[in-house]
This record gives structure tokens, sequence and C-alpha cells, in this order.
């Protein structure tokens, strides 16, 4: 059996972020990780996208780029988000952990119910939701990870605080997922292209996004990163069923990272 670790990481820009997240996976993958947490914040505003999604349909790239954004692509599915201010966090594990293993649905709830109980001993009140239609649009393209939340995805007073994403492969499991301390979500309904199916509705988006995201700087002010931090790590080790050994990268596995997340920022390049 792997070992089972947790790395509570400073602020990074968004390719470092998705290339650790994947690297944890790939551990997991060769069985040289059973469980693993990363919490972790961003060095800059970025805009991720989730692995099968087209860039060019979702943002305007260089309204983006003008605007100081950095882009990545995730290494799970799901759709776009933008990350400024909140926390992440990554679960990666071996495929058939207790906590991951099942449907979608499944983990996702166990997760998020490691996740209540995380919140809950900040004195938050937070729920899993049962899904909602949220904001729709006509034809093609995707909206946004915040615009509608699905069964089982984190909710205090019926709006979505959580929004997460997974992937499966080679028998092992990854999902990442923010918590929003303010919210920056709104600012993707003015970076739709006017080639977009959702351009018209971008009024309607803004709004959705507006008033069906918390953040928890309304709900619990003064609350910072490094406490939200210490309570998921607690938590997560409970529900593992495990003690989280801290870890950070060696200077190979860094090397090893930094490969990757330049792949990543090669990639956003070309978009």
């Amino acid at each position: 059996m792997g070992r089972c670790i947790v790395m509570e990481c400073g602020a990074a820009e968004g390719a470092w972020n998705m290339a650790v997240d994947s690297w944890l996976m790939d551990s997991a993958a060769k069985g040289e990780l059973d469980f693993a947490l990363r919490v972790y914040t961003w060095s800059r505003a970025c805009i991720s996208f989730g692995r099968l999604q087209d860039p060019r349909r979702e943002i305007d790239l260089d309204a983006a780029r003008r605007a100081g954004l950095d882009l990545v692509r995730r290494p799970t599915g799901g759709r776009a988000v933008w990350h400024e201010h909140e926390v992440t966090y990554c679960v990666a594990a071996a495929g058939d952990h207790p906590l991951v293993s099942g449907g979608v649905e499944a983990s996702i709830g166990r997760i998020g119910s490691a996740l209540v109980r995380a919140l809950a001993s900040l004195g938050i009140a937070a729920e899993l939701g049962r899904g909602s239609p949220g904001f729709r649009s006509r034809g093609p393209g995707g909206n946004p990870c915040f615009s509608s939340h699905g069964r089982s995805e984190v909710l205090v007073g019926g709006r979505k605080l959580v929004g997460s994403a997974q992937a499966r492969r080679s028998g092992a499991f990854l999902e990442h997922g923010s918590i929003v301390l303010a919210n920056d979500q709104p600012g993707l309904a003015g970076l739709i292209p006017r080639s977009s199916p959702l351009f018209r509705s971008a009024d309607s988006l803004r709004t959705a996004l507006e008033t069906g995201v918390c953040q928890l700087s309304e709900i619990s002010p003064g609350l910072d990163a490094s406490r939200l931090s210490r309570e998921l790590v607690s938590s997560f080790s409970a529900a593992a069923g495990c003690v989280l050994e801290p870890f950070e990268l060696s200077p190979r596995d860094a090397s090893e990272v930094s490969l990757a997340a330049e792949s990543l920022r090669a990639e956003a390049d070309s978009w």
C-alpha cells in the first residue's frame, strides 16, 4: 500500500498548480500513493478549462490576456473557473480507496461530506445539494462551472460554495475543487466571445454568477486560508481513515513538475 500524505502549499501560478495535481495522480497510478490531500492558493488570477473544452469557444482569450489573466487546462473535466480569491483542494488516490471508489456521484458525495464537516468546524452551515437547473443557454457551448450546481455539491443557503471536477485513469482518481473566499466568477461573463451562443445571454449569466455563488467573506468575515486549510486536513484525515503525513516535493519531483508546467504554459500560448 502507498503512503497517505498532505501538502499544504502556498500560492503558485496556474500551470504549476495543475502540474502538481497531475503528478499526484500519476503517483497514485504507480502505487506510490494511496491517498493525498493538497491544499493551495493562486499567485495570479487564472482561468482554468476542463480537459475536453475548447478554450477558444469558451473565452475571449485575447481579452483575458490583456486583463493579465493566466490560462491553463486542468487534468479533470468540467467547465471554466476563475481562480483568484479561493482555497483549492486536491484529492488524489488509488481508484479503489474507500473515499473515492464507486461512481462519480458516490465519490462526490463522500468528498463533499468531508468538506461539509470541515466547514461545520468553522461554524459554517453547509450542505450537499440535490441539483439545480441553474443557468441554461441555447445551443452548444459550456456554461461556467459555478453557473449551476449538481447533486452532492457543497452549498450554503442554497448557493454554490465549492466547484469541483474529477478525473479517473490508470487505476487512479483525482478531484480538485475551488472553495470561494470572494466571488470572482462574474468576471467570466465579461469574457464571452461574440461568436459564442452565450454572448447574448451574458447579462443573465453574470446575474446567475453573482446571485448563485456563496462567498466565505460574507458569512465568515476574517476567515483566512490557513485556518480553512487546517480544518480541511483534519476532516480529510478522518474521512480517509489515516494519518496524513506532511510531504514536500523532492528536487527530482520538482523538476518533473516544472517540465509538466512548462508544457501546460506552451499549450496555453498556442490557443
